[in-house]
């Protein structure tokens, strides 16, 4: 019984300590996953632009795109120039949407540009 009751509110203050959202959404993000030579980083502006940057050694690249928040999810849309490049291959950030969370962002799937993919939290830093 002291098991059960224990584990309800283990499981209830899981809850609340990640129940509230951000309250302002512009700024910086990092990966939780960041690392030497492995980087994710998420800016969000106030006008409602992003630039996403991710590195992997000599593997690294910069998006640009717009952002949209609805209810607790943020939608992005590269900006055109990210389309069917020849030389390299983008992330489509329109593919996934990012879940807002108490302590930062989170993809709801995986963001795959071809030699990194990501799917962790990222912390707001500023």
């Amino acid at each position: 019984m002291i098991y059960s009751l224990i584990s309800i509110l283990i499981i209830i203050s899981g809850y609340s300590v990640d129940s509230g959202p951000i309250d302002d959404l512009n700024g910086i993000y990092h990966s939780v996953n960041n690392k030497f030579e492995r980087a994710s980083v998420l800016i969000l502006k106030s006008d409602s632009t992003f630039i996403y940057k991710y590195a992997v050694g000599g593997c690294q690249a910069e998006i640009t795109g717009r952002w949209n928040q609805k209810e607790k999810m943020i939608e992005m849309t590269n900006d055109p120039e990210f389309f069917n490049s020849d030389s390299i291959i983008y992330p489509d950030m329109s593919r996934e949407n990012w879940m807002i969370k108490k302590k930062g962002l989170k993809p709801t799937g995986p963001i795959d540009s071809g030699c990194l993919v990501e799917a962790g939290l990222h912390k707001k830093v500023k």
